[in-house]
Protein backbone atom coordinates (compact mmCIF):
# COMPACT_ATOMS: atom_id res chain seq x y z
CA UNK A 1 0.00 0.00 0.00
CA UNK A 2 1.52 3.31 -1.07
CA UNK A 3 2.03 6.28 1.25
CA UNK A 4 -0.48 9.12 1.17
CA UNK A 5 1.09 12.57 0.85
CA UNK A 6 -2.05 14.45 -0.04
CA UNK A 7 -2.78 15.76 3.44
CA UNK A 8 0.59 17.48 4.15
CA UNK A 9 0.76 19.03 0.71
CA UNK A 10 -2.72 20.33 1.09
CA UNK A 11 -1.57 22.44 4.04
CA UNK A 12 1.13 24.26 2.01
CA UNK A 13 0.37 27.84 0.94
CA UNK A 14 2.37 30.24 -1.31
CA UNK A 15 4.43 32.83 0.57
CA UNK A 16 2.91 36.27 0.35
CA UNK A 17 5.32 39.26 0.14
CA UNK A 18 4.19 42.84 0.61
CA UNK A 19 6.48 45.07 -1.62
CA UNK A 20 5.56 48.19 0.35
CA UNK A 21 6.80 46.58 3.58
CA UNK A 22 10.40 46.46 2.25
CA UNK A 23 10.39 49.64 0.17
CA UNK A 24 12.17 51.67 2.88
CA UNK A 25 14.94 49.03 3.25
CA UNK A 26 15.45 48.95 -0.52
CA UNK A 27 15.72 52.75 -0.62
CA UNK A 28 18.26 52.73 2.23
CA UNK A 29 20.41 50.18 0.39
CA UNK A 30 20.27 52.30 -2.78
CA UNK A 31 21.27 55.41 -0.81
CA UNK A 32 24.20 53.56 0.77
CA UNK A 33 25.41 52.39 -2.66
CA UNK A 34 25.15 55.93 -4.03
CA UNK A 35 27.02 57.33 -0.99
CA UNK A 36 29.77 54.72 -1.44
CA UNK A 37 30.15 55.65 -5.11
CA UNK A 38 30.32 59.36 -4.18
CA UNK A 39 33.01 58.72 -1.57
CA UNK A 40 35.06 56.69 -4.03
CA UNK A 41 34.89 59.54 -6.53
CA UNK A 42 35.82 62.03 -3.80
CA UNK A 43 38.85 59.88 -2.78
CA UNK A 44 39.99 59.66 -6.40
CA UNK A 45 39.72 63.45 -6.76
CA UNK A 46 41.67 63.97 -3.55
CA UNK A 47 44.40 61.57 -4.72
CA UNK A 48 44.70 63.46 -8.00
CA UNK A 49 44.82 66.79 -6.15
CA UNK A 50 47.59 65.43 -3.89
CA UNK A 51 49.63 64.44 -6.92
CA UNK A 52 49.16 67.88 -8.48
CA UNK A 53 50.18 69.57 -5.22
CA UNK A 54 53.21 67.29 -4.94
CA UNK A 55 54.26 68.30 -8.44
CA UNK A 56 53.84 71.99 -7.56
CA UNK A 57 55.89 71.56 -4.40
CA UNK A 58 58.65 69.77 -6.30
CA UNK A 59 58.74 72.57 -8.88
CA UNK A 60 58.85 75.19 -6.11
CA UNK A 61 61.74 73.32 -4.47
CA UNK A 62 63.63 73.23 -7.76
CA UNK A 63 62.95 76.94 -8.37
CA UNK A 64 64.22 77.85 -4.89
CA UNK A 65 67.33 75.72 -5.40
CA UNK A 66 67.93 77.41 -8.77
CA UNK A 67 67.60 80.85 -7.15
CA UNK A 68 70.20 80.00 -4.50
CA UNK A 69 72.64 78.56 -7.05
CA UNK A 70 72.25 81.52 -9.43
CA UNK A 71 72.63 84.10 -6.66
CA UNK A 72 75.88 82.56 -5.45
CA UNK A 73 77.11 82.08 -9.04
CA UNK A 74 76.43 85.77 -9.76
CA UNK A 75 78.57 86.83 -6.79
CA UNK A 76 81.36 84.38 -7.70
CA UNK A 77 81.34 85.59 -11.32
CA UNK A 78 81.71 89.24 -10.22
CA UNK A 79 78.51 90.17 -12.05
CA UNK A 80 79.49 88.67 -15.46
CA UNK A 81 76.29 86.93 -16.70
CA UNK A 82 78.08 84.49 -19.05
CA UNK A 83 80.41 83.31 -16.30
CA UNK A 84 77.44 83.15 -13.95
CA UNK A 85 75.51 80.85 -16.32
CA UNK A 86 78.56 78.62 -16.76
CA UNK A 87 79.05 78.31 -12.99
CA UNK A 88 75.32 77.70 -12.41
CA UNK A 89 75.25 74.88 -14.99
CA UNK A 90 78.19 73.21 -13.30
CA UNK A 91 76.50 73.47 -9.89
CA UNK A 92 73.30 71.77 -11.01
CA UNK A 93 70.94 74.65 -11.84
CA UNK A 94 68.08 73.59 -14.11
CA UNK A 95 67.82 74.64 -17.74
CA UNK A 96 64.53 76.39 -16.90
CA UNK A 97 66.14 78.47 -14.13
CA UNK A 98 69.08 79.49 -16.30
CA UNK A 99 66.88 80.32 -19.31
CA UNK A 100 64.49 82.42 -17.16
CA UNK A 101 67.39 84.45 -15.78
CA UNK A 102 68.97 84.84 -19.21
CA UNK A 103 65.63 86.06 -20.58
CA UNK A 104 65.45 88.73 -17.84
CA UNK A 105 68.91 90.01 -18.80
CA UNK A 106 68.05 89.89 -22.51
CA UNK A 107 64.76 91.76 -21.93
CA UNK A 108 66.74 94.51 -20.22
CA UNK A 109 69.12 94.57 -23.17
CA UNK A 110 66.18 94.71 -25.62
CA UNK A 111 64.76 97.75 -23.86
CA UNK A 112 68.19 99.37 -23.87
CA UNK A 113 68.68 98.54 -27.58
CA UNK A 114 66.19 101.29 -28.46
CA UNK A 115 68.77 103.83 -27.29
CA UNK A 116 70.82 105.56 -29.98
CA UNK A 117 74.05 103.78 -30.87
CA UNK A 118 76.26 106.71 -29.81
CA UNK A 119 74.59 106.82 -26.38
CA UNK A 120 75.17 103.07 -25.92
CA UNK A 121 78.84 103.50 -26.77
CA UNK A 122 79.23 106.42 -24.31
CA UNK A 123 77.43 104.43 -21.60
CA UNK A 124 79.81 101.50 -21.99
CA UNK A 125 82.92 103.74 -21.93
CA UNK A 126 81.74 105.63 -18.82
CA UNK A 127 81.12 102.41 -16.92
CA UNK A 128 84.53 101.01 -17.93
CA UNK A 129 86.27 104.14 -16.62
CA UNK A 130 84.27 104.14 -13.37
CA UNK A 131 84.91 100.42 -12.85
CA UNK A 132 88.64 101.01 -13.30
CA UNK A 133 88.60 103.76 -10.65
CA UNK A 134 86.75 101.54 -8.16
CA UNK A 135 88.98 98.47 -8.67
CA UNK A 136 91.72 99.48 -6.19
CA UNK A 137 89.08 100.65 -3.70
CA UNK A 138 87.53 97.20 -3.46
CA UNK A 139 90.86 95.81 -2.19
CA UNK A 140 90.87 98.25 0.76
CA UNK A 141 89.45 96.48 3.85
CA UNK A 142 89.42 99.47 6.27
CA UNK A 143 85.88 100.94 5.97
CA UNK A 144 87.02 104.49 6.84
CA UNK A 145 89.84 104.50 4.29
CA UNK A 146 87.60 102.82 1.74
CA UNK A 147 84.88 105.47 2.18
CA UNK A 148 87.40 108.27 1.68
CA UNK A 149 88.77 106.57 -1.44
CA UNK A 150 85.21 106.02 -2.73
CA UNK A 151 84.28 109.70 -2.38
CA UNK A 152 87.58 110.76 -3.95
CA UNK A 153 87.05 108.43 -6.93
CA UNK A 154 83.61 109.88 -7.61
CA UNK A 155 84.95 113.44 -7.37
CA UNK A 156 87.62 112.55 -9.95
CA UNK A 157 84.93 111.01 -12.17
CA UNK A 158 82.91 114.26 -11.94
CA UNK A 159 85.95 116.37 -12.86
CA UNK A 160 86.68 114.08 -15.82
CA UNK A 161 83.01 114.46 -16.87
CA UNK A 162 82.49 110.71 -16.69
CA UNK A 163 79.40 111.26 -14.51
CA UNK A 164 77.38 114.27 -13.39
CA UNK A 165 77.26 115.53 -9.77
CA UNK A 166 73.61 114.49 -9.63
CA UNK A 167 74.53 110.92 -10.63
CA UNK A 168 77.34 110.82 -8.06
CA UNK A 169 74.94 111.97 -5.34
CA UNK A 170 72.78 108.90 -6.03
CA UNK A 171 75.67 106.61 -5.05
CA UNK A 172 76.91 107.34 -1.49
CA UNK A 173 79.47 104.99 0.03
CA UNK A 174 77.63 101.63 0.44
CA UNK A 175 80.01 99.76 2.79
CA UNK A 176 82.66 97.10 2.10
CA UNK A 177 80.22 94.53 0.64
CA UNK A 178 78.32 97.28 -1.15
CA UNK A 179 81.48 98.28 -3.07
CA UNK A 180 81.81 94.71 -4.36
CA UNK A 181 78.10 94.60 -5.24
CA UNK A 182 78.33 97.94 -7.07
CA UNK A 183 81.26 96.73 -9.18
CA UNK A 184 79.32 93.53 -9.94
CA UNK A 185 76.45 95.71 -11.12
CA UNK A 186 78.81 97.65 -13.42
CA UNK A 187 80.05 94.35 -14.91
CA UNK A 188 76.45 93.21 -15.44
CA UNK A 189 75.57 96.53 -17.09
CA UNK A 190 78.60 96.18 -19.38
CA UNK A 191 77.28 92.79 -20.56
CA UNK A 192 73.73 94.15 -20.96
CA UNK A 193 75.02 97.17 -22.94
CA UNK A 194 77.04 94.89 -25.23
CA UNK A 195 73.94 92.73 -25.82
CA UNK A 196 71.87 95.85 -26.52
CA UNK A 197 74.44 97.05 -29.07
CA UNK A 198 74.37 93.64 -30.72
CA UNK A 199 70.56 93.53 -30.80
CA UNK A 200 70.45 97.06 -32.25
CA UNK A 201 72.81 96.04 -35.05
CA UNK A 202 70.77 92.88 -35.72
CA UNK A 203 67.55 94.91 -35.84
CA UNK A 204 69.07 97.33 -38.34
CA UNK A 205 70.23 94.38 -40.43
CA UNK A 206 66.73 92.86 -40.34
CA UNK A 207 65.15 96.17 -41.38
CA UNK A 208 67.54 96.38 -44.32
CA UNK A 209 66.75 92.76 -45.23
CA UNK A 210 62.99 93.40 -45.07
CA UNK A 211 63.34 96.48 -47.27
CA UNK A 212 65.41 94.51 -49.76
CA UNK A 213 62.89 91.65 -49.71
CA UNK A 214 60.01 94.08 -50.27
CA UNK A 215 61.82 95.56 -53.25
CA UNK A 216 62.42 92.05 -54.58
CA UNK A 217 58.72 91.21 -54.23
CA UNK A 218 57.73 94.32 -56.14
CA UNK A 219 60.20 93.49 -58.92
CA UNK A 220 58.97 89.88 -58.95
CA UNK A 221 55.33 90.92 -59.25
CA UNK A 222 56.19 93.29 -62.11
CA UNK A 223 58.05 90.49 -63.91
CA UNK A 224 55.16 88.07 -63.29
CA UNK A 225 52.67 90.44 -64.91
CA UNK A 226 54.97 90.81 -67.93
CA UNK A 227 55.21 87.01 -68.31
CA UNK A 228 51.42 86.58 -67.98
CA UNK A 229 50.84 89.23 -70.64
CA UNK A 230 53.33 87.58 -73.04
CA UNK A 231 52.12 84.00 -72.52
CA UNK A 232 48.44 84.96 -72.39
CA UNK A 233 48.83 86.76 -75.73
CA UNK A 234 50.03 83.59 -77.52
CA UNK A 235 47.82 82.61 -80.46
CA UNK A 236 48.15 78.85 -79.84
CA UNK A 237 49.89 76.28 -77.66
CA UNK A 238 53.00 76.07 -79.87
CA UNK A 239 53.63 79.80 -79.58
CA UNK A 240 52.96 79.61 -75.84
CA UNK A 241 55.63 76.90 -75.42
CA UNK A 242 58.17 78.88 -77.49
CA UNK A 243 57.65 82.04 -75.40
CA UNK A 244 57.99 80.00 -72.19
CA UNK A 245 61.21 78.41 -73.46
CA UNK A 246 62.63 81.83 -74.34
CA UNK A 247 61.91 83.11 -70.80
CA UNK A 248 63.62 80.00 -69.44
CA UNK A 249 66.98 81.32 -70.71
CA UNK A 250 66.97 84.27 -68.29
CA UNK A 251 64.25 83.66 -65.67
CA UNK A 252 64.64 81.11 -62.82
CA UNK A 253 62.55 77.95 -63.09
CA UNK A 254 60.83 78.68 -59.75
CA UNK A 255 59.29 81.81 -61.35
CA UNK A 256 58.16 79.98 -64.50
CA UNK A 257 56.93 76.80 -62.79
CA UNK A 258 53.31 78.06 -62.26
CA UNK A 259 52.99 78.56 -66.05
CA UNK A 260 54.36 75.17 -67.11
CA UNK A 261 51.71 72.87 -68.60
CA UNK A 262 49.13 75.64 -68.85
CA UNK A 263 47.29 76.94 -71.89
CA UNK A 264 47.19 80.59 -73.06
CA UNK A 265 43.63 80.85 -71.80
CA UNK A 266 44.54 79.54 -68.33
CA UNK A 267 47.45 81.95 -68.06
CA UNK A 268 45.25 84.87 -69.09
CA UNK A 269 42.95 83.94 -66.17
CA UNK A 270 45.87 84.34 -63.74
CA UNK A 271 46.20 87.98 -64.71
CA UNK A 272 42.49 88.80 -64.40
CA UNK A 273 40.55 90.32 -61.54
CA UNK A 274 37.65 88.37 -60.00
CA UNK A 275 35.09 90.24 -62.07
CA UNK A 276 37.08 89.59 -65.27
CA UNK A 277 37.40 85.89 -64.40
CA UNK A 278 33.64 85.67 -63.74
CA UNK A 279 32.86 87.21 -67.10
CA UNK A 280 35.33 84.92 -68.90
CA UNK A 281 33.99 81.77 -67.22
CA UNK A 282 30.38 82.63 -67.95
CA UNK A 283 30.88 81.57 -71.57
CA UNK A 284 32.84 78.33 -70.78
CA UNK A 285 30.74 75.11 -70.84
CA UNK A 286 30.91 73.37 -67.45
CA UNK A 287 32.01 70.07 -68.97
CA UNK A 288 35.15 71.71 -70.40
CA UNK A 289 36.28 73.44 -67.17
CA UNK A 290 39.65 72.74 -65.58
CA UNK A 291 39.95 71.99 -61.83
CA UNK A 292 40.97 75.60 -61.14
CA UNK A 293 37.96 76.90 -63.07
CA UNK A 294 35.65 74.51 -61.18
CA UNK A 295 37.04 75.71 -57.84
CA UNK A 296 36.47 79.36 -58.75
CA UNK A 297 32.95 78.64 -60.04
CA UNK A 298 32.02 76.69 -56.87
CA UNK A 299 33.14 79.58 -54.67
CA UNK A 300 32.28 82.73 -56.61
CA UNK A 301 29.77 82.14 -59.44
CA UNK A 302 26.55 84.15 -58.81
CA UNK A 303 24.43 81.38 -60.39
CA UNK A 304 23.44 78.89 -57.57
CA UNK A 305 22.94 76.05 -60.05
CA UNK A 306 26.41 76.53 -61.58
CA UNK A 307 27.95 76.62 -58.08
CA UNK A 308 26.15 73.37 -57.17
CA UNK A 309 27.22 71.66 -60.40
CA UNK A 310 30.84 72.75 -59.88
CA UNK A 311 30.81 71.43 -56.27
CA UNK A 312 29.50 68.05 -57.46
CA UNK A 313 32.19 67.90 -60.15
CA UNK A 314 34.94 68.68 -57.59
CA UNK A 315 33.65 65.89 -55.31
CA UNK A 316 33.77 63.40 -58.16
CA UNK A 317 37.28 64.57 -59.02
CA UNK A 318 38.44 64.18 -55.39
CA UNK A 319 36.95 60.68 -55.23
CA UNK A 320 38.77 59.60 -58.36
CA UNK A 321 42.04 60.99 -56.94
CA UNK A 322 41.59 59.06 -53.70
CA UNK A 323 40.87 55.84 -55.57
CA UNK A 324 44.03 56.35 -57.60
CA UNK A 325 46.28 56.73 -54.56
CA UNK A 326 48.47 53.77 -53.58
CA UNK A 327 47.47 52.09 -50.31
CA UNK A 328 50.08 52.66 -47.57
CA UNK A 329 49.95 50.86 -44.23
CA UNK A 330 51.76 52.49 -41.30
CA UNK A 331 52.70 50.24 -38.37
CA UNK A 332 54.77 50.42 -35.20
CA UNK A 333 57.32 47.61 -34.88
CA UNK A 334 56.13 45.00 -32.39
CA UNK A 335 52.64 46.51 -32.01
CA UNK A 336 49.39 45.75 -33.75
CA UNK A 337 45.71 45.77 -32.87
CA UNK A 338 45.25 43.20 -30.10
CA UNK A 339 48.97 42.51 -29.69
CA UNK A 340 48.82 43.41 -25.99
CA UNK A 341 46.52 40.44 -25.39
CA UNK A 342 49.38 38.06 -26.11
CA UNK A 343 51.31 39.53 -23.14
CA UNK A 344 48.37 40.40 -20.92
CA UNK A 345 50.13 39.25 -17.73
CA UNK A 346 53.26 41.33 -18.34
CA UNK A 347 53.59 44.98 -17.33
CA UNK A 348 56.37 47.53 -16.78
CA UNK A 349 59.88 46.66 -18.00
CA UNK A 350 58.89 42.99 -18.34
CA UNK A 351 56.38 43.99 -21.02
CA UNK A 352 58.82 46.35 -22.78
CA UNK A 353 61.36 43.51 -22.92
CA UNK A 354 59.04 41.74 -25.40
CA UNK A 355 59.10 44.74 -27.82
CA UNK A 356 61.76 46.13 -30.17
CA UNK A 357 64.05 48.66 -28.46
CA UNK A 358 62.75 51.62 -30.49
CA UNK A 359 59.11 50.84 -29.64
CA UNK A 360 59.95 50.29 -25.95
CA UNK A 361 61.75 53.65 -25.85
CA UNK A 362 58.73 55.40 -27.38
CA UNK A 363 56.34 53.91 -24.80
CA UNK A 364 58.75 54.77 -21.96
CA UNK A 365 59.00 58.39 -23.18
CA UNK A 366 55.20 58.80 -23.08
CA UNK A 367 54.92 57.20 -19.63
CA UNK A 368 57.70 59.46 -18.31
CA UNK A 369 56.02 62.64 -19.60
CA UNK A 370 58.59 63.39 -22.34
CA UNK A 371 56.06 62.83 -25.17
CA UNK A 372 52.30 63.47 -25.21
CA UNK A 373 49.94 60.49 -25.00
CA UNK A 374 47.77 60.09 -28.15
CA UNK A 375 44.34 61.53 -27.30
CA UNK A 376 41.34 59.41 -26.39
CA UNK A 377 39.46 58.42 -29.55
CA UNK A 378 42.63 58.08 -31.65
CA UNK A 379 42.59 55.55 -34.45
CA UNK A 380 45.12 53.41 -36.24
CA UNK A 381 48.68 53.30 -34.93
CA UNK A 382 47.94 56.10 -32.42
CA UNK A 383 45.26 53.96 -30.76
CA UNK A 384 47.58 50.93 -30.69
CA UNK A 385 50.35 53.02 -29.11
CA UNK A 386 47.93 54.42 -26.51
CA UNK A 387 46.84 50.89 -25.58
CA UNK A 388 50.49 49.84 -25.24
CA UNK A 389 51.20 52.71 -22.81
CA UNK A 390 48.33 51.64 -20.53
CA UNK A 391 49.45 48.01 -20.82
CA UNK A 392 52.95 49.09 -19.72
CA UNK A 393 51.48 51.14 -16.85
CA UNK A 394 47.78 50.40 -16.05
CA UNK A 395 47.79 53.28 -13.52
CA UNK A 396 49.06 55.88 -16.03
CA UNK A 397 47.72 59.43 -15.97
CA UNK A 398 49.10 62.78 -17.19
CA UNK A 399 49.72 64.19 -13.68
CA UNK A 400 51.84 61.18 -12.75
CA UNK A 401 53.73 61.40 -16.04
CA UNK A 402 54.64 65.04 -15.36
CA UNK A 403 55.74 64.13 -11.82
CA UNK A 404 58.02 61.44 -13.27
CA UNK A 405 59.41 63.95 -15.75
CA UNK A 406 60.16 66.41 -12.95
CA UNK A 407 62.13 63.80 -11.00
CA UNK A 408 63.90 62.39 -14.07
CA UNK A 409 65.11 65.91 -14.93
CA UNK A 410 67.31 65.94 -11.81
CA UNK A 411 70.88 66.23 -13.10
CA UNK A 412 72.21 64.11 -10.23
CA UNK A 413 70.18 61.08 -11.38
CA UNK A 414 71.82 61.37 -14.81
CA UNK A 415 75.26 61.59 -13.19
CA UNK A 416 74.61 58.44 -11.15
CA UNK A 417 73.48 56.43 -14.19
CA UNK A 418 76.46 57.64 -16.24
CA UNK A 419 78.83 56.72 -13.42
CA UNK A 420 77.43 53.18 -13.24
CA UNK A 421 78.00 52.60 -16.96
CA UNK A 422 81.48 54.15 -16.91
CA UNK A 423 82.56 52.24 -13.80
CA UNK A 424 81.52 49.01 -15.51
CA UNK A 425 83.85 49.87 -18.39
CA UNK A 426 86.60 50.73 -15.89
CA UNK A 427 86.07 47.37 -14.13
CA UNK A 428 86.49 45.52 -17.44
CA UNK A 429 89.64 47.54 -18.11
CA UNK A 430 91.01 46.71 -14.64
CA UNK A 431 90.36 43.05 -15.27
CA UNK A 432 92.13 43.26 -18.63
CA UNK A 433 95.06 45.05 -16.98
CA UNK A 434 95.32 42.21 -14.47
CA UNK A 435 95.53 39.60 -17.23
CA UNK A 436 97.89 41.67 -19.38
CA UNK A 437 95.44 41.98 -22.29
CA UNK A 438 94.65 45.70 -21.97
CA UNK A 439 95.94 47.05 -25.30
CA UNK A 440 94.53 48.32 -28.63
CA UNK A 441 92.22 45.72 -30.13
CA UNK A 442 91.11 44.39 -26.76
CA UNK A 443 87.34 44.77 -26.17
CA UNK A 444 87.77 46.63 -22.86
CA UNK A 445 90.37 48.98 -24.39
CA UNK A 446 88.18 49.71 -27.42
CA UNK A 447 85.13 50.35 -25.19
CA UNK A 448 86.99 53.04 -23.23
CA UNK A 449 88.31 54.71 -26.37
CA UNK A 450 84.78 54.73 -27.85
CA UNK A 451 83.30 56.26 -24.66
CA UNK A 452 86.05 58.76 -23.81
CA UNK A 453 87.97 59.34 -27.05
CA UNK A 454 91.42 60.85 -26.56
CA UNK A 455 90.80 61.19 -22.80
CA UNK A 456 90.50 57.43 -22.27
CA UNK A 457 92.88 56.05 -19.60
CA UNK A 458 95.50 53.67 -21.02
CA UNK A 459 97.36 52.53 -17.88
CA UNK A 460 96.73 51.64 -14.22
CA UNK A 461 97.41 55.14 -12.83
CA UNK A 462 95.15 56.75 -15.44
CA UNK A 463 92.43 54.22 -14.63
CA UNK A 464 92.56 55.07 -10.88
CA UNK A 465 92.26 58.78 -11.70
CA UNK A 466 89.28 58.10 -13.99
CA UNK A 467 87.47 56.03 -11.30
CA UNK A 468 88.01 58.79 -8.72
CA UNK A 469 86.70 61.42 -11.15
CA UNK A 470 83.53 59.43 -11.90
CA UNK A 471 82.73 58.96 -8.20
CA UNK A 472 83.34 62.65 -7.48
CA UNK A 473 80.96 63.66 -10.30
CA UNK A 474 78.32 61.13 -9.22
CA UNK A 475 78.33 62.03 -5.51
CA UNK A 476 78.98 65.79 -5.77
CA UNK A 477 76.18 67.64 -4.01
CA UNK A 478 75.17 64.59 -1.91
CA UNK A 479 78.45 63.44 -0.34
CA UNK A 480 80.66 66.01 1.39
CA UNK A 481 84.01 67.10 -0.01
CA UNK A 482 85.68 65.29 2.90
CA UNK A 483 83.88 62.04 2.02
CA UNK A 484 84.84 62.36 -1.62
CA UNK A 485 88.42 63.09 -0.57
CA UNK A 486 88.48 59.88 1.47
CA UNK A 487 87.17 57.89 -1.50
CA UNK A 488 89.88 59.36 -3.73
CA UNK A 489 92.52 58.47 -1.13
CA UNK A 490 91.20 54.92 -0.89
CA UNK A 491 91.35 54.55 -4.68
CA UNK A 492 94.87 55.96 -4.76
CA UNK A 493 95.90 53.32 -2.17
CA UNK A 494 94.99 50.42 -4.48
CA UNK A 495 98.20 48.79 -5.67
CA UNK A 496 96.88 46.32 -8.22
CA UNK A 497 94.16 46.07 -10.89
CA UNK A 498 92.50 43.34 -8.81
CA UNK A 499 92.20 45.61 -5.76
CA UNK A 500 90.83 48.41 -7.94
CA UNK A 501 88.31 46.05 -9.53
CA UNK A 502 87.11 45.00 -6.06
CA UNK A 503 86.80 48.62 -4.98
CA UNK A 504 84.73 49.37 -8.09
CA UNK A 505 82.37 46.57 -7.06
CA UNK A 506 81.87 48.34 -3.71
CA UNK A 507 81.30 51.68 -5.43
CA UNK A 508 78.60 50.06 -7.60
CA UNK A 509 76.71 49.20 -4.44
CA UNK A 510 77.09 52.74 -3.08
CA UNK A 511 75.68 54.17 -6.34
CA UNK A 512 72.79 51.70 -6.24
CA UNK A 513 72.00 52.70 -2.66
CA UNK A 514 72.03 56.38 -3.63
CA UNK A 515 69.59 55.67 -6.48
CA UNK A 516 67.33 53.95 -3.97
CA UNK A 517 67.05 57.20 -1.99
CA UNK A 518 65.67 58.91 -5.12
CA UNK A 519 63.17 56.05 -5.51
CA UNK A 520 62.06 56.54 -1.88
CA UNK A 521 61.67 60.31 -2.40
CA UNK A 522 59.53 59.65 -5.46
CA UNK A 523 57.35 57.12 -3.60
CA UNK A 524 56.63 59.77 -0.94
CA UNK A 525 54.97 62.04 -3.51
CA UNK A 526 53.61 59.28 -5.81
CA UNK A 527 52.66 56.33 -3.57
CA UNK A 528 51.68 53.24 -5.50
CA UNK A 529 53.69 54.07 -8.63
CA UNK A 530 55.58 50.84 -9.30
CA UNK A 531 56.71 51.76 -12.80
CA UNK A 532 59.04 54.76 -12.47
CA UNK A 533 62.62 54.10 -11.45
CA UNK A 534 65.71 56.35 -11.39
CA UNK A 535 67.73 53.47 -12.88
CA UNK A 536 67.96 53.77 -16.68
CA UNK A 537 68.03 50.56 -18.82
CA UNK A 538 71.77 50.83 -19.53
CA UNK A 539 72.59 51.16 -15.81
CA UNK A 540 70.14 48.36 -14.92
CA UNK A 541 71.99 46.03 -17.30
CA UNK A 542 75.23 46.84 -15.46
CA UNK A 543 73.67 46.22 -12.04
CA UNK A 544 72.34 42.87 -13.30
CA UNK A 545 75.85 42.00 -14.48
CA UNK A 546 77.20 42.72 -10.98
CA UNK A 547 74.34 40.87 -9.30
CA UNK A 548 73.00 44.03 -7.64
CA UNK A 549 69.37 45.09 -7.24
CA UNK A 550 69.65 48.83 -6.44
CA UNK A 551 66.04 49.01 -5.27
CA UNK A 552 66.66 46.41 -2.51
CA UNK A 553 68.60 46.90 0.75
CA UNK A 554 70.79 43.78 1.21
CA UNK A 555 71.69 42.81 4.75
CA UNK A 556 75.32 42.08 3.91
CA UNK A 557 77.80 42.96 1.17
CA UNK A 558 80.55 41.26 -0.72
CA UNK A 559 83.39 42.48 -2.83
CA UNK A 560 87.04 43.35 -2.77
CA UNK A 561 86.86 46.81 -1.28
CA UNK A 562 88.83 46.11 1.89
CA UNK A 563 91.91 47.97 3.01
CA UNK A 564 92.25 51.68 3.64
CA UNK A 565 89.03 53.56 2.97
CA UNK A 566 86.73 50.71 4.12
CA UNK A 567 85.36 52.84 6.94
CA UNK A 568 84.49 55.58 4.46
CA UNK A 569 82.53 53.11 2.36
CA UNK A 570 80.65 51.96 5.46
CA UNK A 571 79.87 55.61 6.27
CA UNK A 572 78.44 56.14 2.80
CA UNK A 573 76.43 52.91 3.06
CA UNK A 574 74.90 54.15 6.30
CA UNK A 575 74.22 57.57 4.77
CA UNK A 576 72.35 56.08 1.80
CA UNK A 577 70.54 53.37 3.83
CA UNK A 578 72.61 50.72 2.16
Amino acid sequence: MGANFSAPFALLRPVEVDPLKYAEQYQNLANLAQLRQYRQQEMASQAQLMQENALKLENMRRDQQDQQILTQAYADANGDPEKMFELARGRGASIKGIDTTRKAFNDTASALAKTEGEQLDNRSKRHDLLNARLGPIEAETDPAKQEAAWNDAFQQAIQAKEITPEEAAEHPYPGVQGVKDYRNTLNTDKWVTAQATKQRAEAQEREASVAEEKLGIEKGEKQRKEIIAALGGASDQNEYDKILAEYGKTVPYSVLQPFAGKTPEQTRMLGMTSAEQQKALADVPEKNMTEAQLAWTAASDPDPQRRSNANDALKRLDQSKREARPVTTVTIPGLSAGSAAANQDLHGEDYLATLPASTAAQIRQIANGDVKLPPLGSRGVAAVLRDAVFHYDPTFNEQRAQLRKSFAGDKQIGNLNTAVVHLDQFADAAKALGTGTFRPGNAAFNALVTAFGGKAPTNFEGLKTAVAGEMAAALKGTATDVEIGHINAAIEAKNSPEQLQGYINEMMRILGAKMKTYQERFQQVAPGDTIWTPVLPSARAVFNKFGIDPMQSPSSTTGGGGGRGGSDINALRSKYKY
